[in-house]
C-alpha cells in the first residue's frame, strides 16, 4: 500500500510539472520569484562607452595639456619681470664681475649713494654707475668676494618698486661689513630698471 501510494503521488507530481518549463513565470526565475532578463554588467557598458569615445577624450586631453603648459610657462615668464628677480639677476652679474650685464640693469638716470658714519654723524657718499663699474673691474682675480643677501622685502605701486635687502659682505671667507641695500626701480617696457641704489655699511 505504501509503495503504491508513493507511486501515485510521484505520478501526480510528474503530471502537474509537465510543460511547466514553458510557463512564463518559469522563464528566467530564481527560486519562486520571477526576474527580468539579465542586464549587461556596468564595467562592460563603461568599456564600450570609453571605446566609442576614445578619440574625443584624446583630443580633450591634448588641449588640456597644451593649456596647462601655456599657463605655467606664462607664470614663469611673468616672474622674470618682477622687481625681486631683477635685483637677484643684478647680483648674479655682480658676483661674476659681468659689468656689461650689470650696467644693463641701471636706468640711464640712475644714482648711487652709500651711507656710513663717523664721530660726526652719517656720511653720504655719491657715485655714478660708471664709477661703480670701474670699481668692480679693478677687483683682482685672487680676491673672492660675496654679498650674502639675508632676505628680500618688496613693495610695488604701478611702475615703481622698492626692494629692501639686508646683507653681509664677505671677502676671502671673512666677513667685512654688513648693512642694507635699498633699490628703487622703475618699469620700462617689460623690464625693471634700477633708478636709485643706496646702501648702509657698518662693521
Amino acid at each position: 500500500m505504501a509503495v503504491n501510494a508513493l507511486q501515485v503521488l510521484i505520478a501526480n507530481r510528474a503530471l502537474s510539472s509537465a510543460g511547466s518549463e514553458h510557463l512564463p513565470y518559469k522563464q528566467g526565475v530564481t527560486g519562486s520569484n520571477p526576474v527580468g532578463p539579465t542586464k549587461p554588467r556596468i564595467s562592460a557598458r563603461l568599456f564600450l562607452f570609453l571605446k566609442n569615445n576614445f578619440f574625443f577624450y584624446l583630443r580633450v586631453m591634448k588641449h588640456f595639456i597644451f593649456f596647462c603648459t601655456l599657463f605655467f610657462w606664462s607664470i614663469g615668464y611673468a616672474q622674470n619681470g618682477l622687481p625681486k628677480t631683477a635685483v637677484q639677476d643684478f647680483f648674479k652679474a655682480f658676483h661674476k664681475q659681468d659689468t656689461s650685464t650689470m650696467r644693463s640693469f641701471f636706468h640711464v638716470s640712475a644714482s648711487i649713494q652709500t651711507v656710513t658714519s663717523n664721530v660726526d654723524g652719517p656720511v653720504v657718499r655719491e657715485e655714478s654707475v660708471n664709477e661703480l663699474i670701474r670699481g668692480i673691474v679693478r677687483i683682482p682675480n685672487e680676491i673672492r668676494f660675496e654679498e650674502r643677501i639675508k632676505r628680500f622685502k618688496v613693495r610695488t605701486d604701478g611702475k615703481i618698486a622698492q626692494v629692501w635687502t639686508p646683507y653681509e659682505f664677505w671677502i676671502n671667507g671673512k666677513k667685512s661689513h654688513s648693512g642694507v641695500n635699498s633699490f628703487v626701480l622703475v618699469k620700462v617696457g617689460d623690464d625693471w630698471k634700477i633708478i636709485h641704489l643706496i646702501d648702509t655699511r657698518k662693521k
